[in-house]
């Protein structure tokens, strides 16, 4: 046989083989479509990953929402009285499944380097085993005392920090890469297109920026201040978001720190911009102090409360978190570049790249299965304080009050992105000594 022909056979036994991603347990015809559309290992392992992870945020919507027969139905254990109380209580418990399913993961798959080690058959097979177990994760989450569940929004607004961080890598990694390859196809092309949306996309995440300042200023500022009154933090809050922003604008294109950084520019300032605007929105939407004013112009001219204000940014910042989350874990399952920070190697210290074989993974994985976990385990905490309207204990005294602590999260990672960001500009002046490539 010619080589050629033997270098296809093979080739397509090695797809053929990833199609054991869907598994023996999964069914012949599982196997016979994804040997049809040549789906390789790694990449259907993560679709189907992600993929439940979507079921699961569908489910806790759906308790989120339940009507009151349902929530009574599962809701036996439990002291709360309200609906409320009881959804968002349904809510933990299936975030918590999901938390537990990807924690187990993660620690038995830890420190895989190739699909030669028998454990990759857990990451890569055996679907319908892994689905039944999560379903079983769920159904078992519900007999758990609620008692034993009082504390799990605190812990889940503690990991929510870990995943708004994560998301800031993932987010300045994105940044960067795509600047170089709008930059690399204009100097090869000299398509007017590629300037064009490098342009377009950084001077709509300015004009996004610079509305919801504005925003949050209308909104926001007290109509009379009172002594002692908490409401000059809002415009306090902003004015510091505001600063370091424009702090990190300038910073970016600092001619001593383009020398020693030549990859920073405005694209990745301004999308870093916009992401702090937005955890900013998300945590003084809510308006705790209640020290809103009524904005001045509403569509058709008159003035509009600020409960109907508040709750519109609420709305908002709900919407742009999820859509947010979901690139983020979609760049971090799916990008090339995602795991640069917790790459899977080999035995030899080589870094694994994808080829047309490469994810066949019999040399070594192209991914770190251990961090793709983490991140989805996290997902699942941030999932449920967003379902839940970050509120901080599941019990009927707490159904109508809402904590400054989820607001301090939000404002205050977003003060941390900029601060770290801040920090990957001037780093290489410090210490012009380490490689920071």
């Amino acid at each position: 046989m010619p080589s050629n022909d033997l270098t296809a056979v093979t080739s397509e036994r090695r797809r053929c083989r990833a199609c054991g991603c869907l598994g023996a347990s999964s069914g012949r015809l599982f196997r016979v479509v994804c040997c049809a559309i040549s789906v390789k290992q790694s990449i259907a392992s993560r679709l189907l990953y992600c993929l439940g992870f979507v079921v699961l945020g569908c489910a806790a919507v759906g308790f989120k929402n339940a009507s009151p027969k349902i929530l009574d139905a599962v809701s036996r254990d439990t002291a709360c009285a309200s609906q409320t109380c009881r959804a968002n209580l349904a809510v933990f418990r299936i975030a918590f499944a999901g938390v537990l399913y990807h924690a187990l993961h993660m620690v038995l798959l830890a420190g895989i380097r190739s699909s030669a080690d028998p454990r990759a058959y857990i990451q890569n097979s055996a679907w319908l085993v892994k689905a039944a177990l999560l379903v079983g994760v769920v159904v078992g989450v519900f007999y758990i005392p609620s008692a034993h569940l009082v504390k799990f929004p605190i812990a889940a607004l503690t990991f929510t920090t870990g995943f708004l961080l994560i998301q800031t890598f993932l987010l300045v990694d994105f940044a960067h890469s795509w600047a170089e390859r709008c930059l690399v196809n204009y100097e090869s092309t000299r398509g007017l297109r590629w300037k064009l949306a490098l342009i377009g996309v950084t001077l709509l995440c300015f004009a996004l920026t610079l509305a919801g300042v504005t925003l949050l200023y209308l909104t926001l500022r007290p109509d009379t201040p009172t002594s002692g009154s908490p409401c000059w933090l809002n415009p306090f809050l902003i004015s510091v978001s505001l600063a370091l922003n424009l702090a990190q604008i300038l910073l970016s294109i600092y001619p001593r720190v383009r020398e020693h950084n030549p990859k920073s520019g405005l694209l990745q300032s301004a999308i870093i911009a916009v992401y702090t605007t937005y955890l900013l929105v998300s945590g003084l939407a809510p308006d705790l102090y209640q020290c809103g004013s009524r904005l001045p112009i509403s569509l058709v001219g008159s003035p509009v409360a600020v409960s109907t204000s508040s709750a519109s940014l609420a709305d908002v910042a709900k919407v742009g978190g999820a859509l947010i989350s979901t690139a983020a874990l979609s760049y971090s399952a799916f990008g090339t570049a995602s795991t640069r920070f917790f790459v899977s190697t080999s035995s030899n210290g080589s870094i694994a790249v994808a080829g047309e074989d490469a994810d066949d993974e019999t040399d070594q994985t192209v991914y770190s299965y251990s961090y793709f976990h983490l991140v989805f385990a996290l997902a699942c905490f941030y999932l449920s304080v967003v379902v839940s309207d970050w509120v901080t204990q599941a019990a009927d005294d707490d159904a109508g009050s809402v904590s400054v602590a989820p607001m301090w999260v939000r404002v205050g990672t977003g003060f941390m992105v900029a601060l770290l960001y801040m920090w990957t500009l001037v780093a290489p002046l410090v210490f012009p000594d380490r490689d920071f490539s």
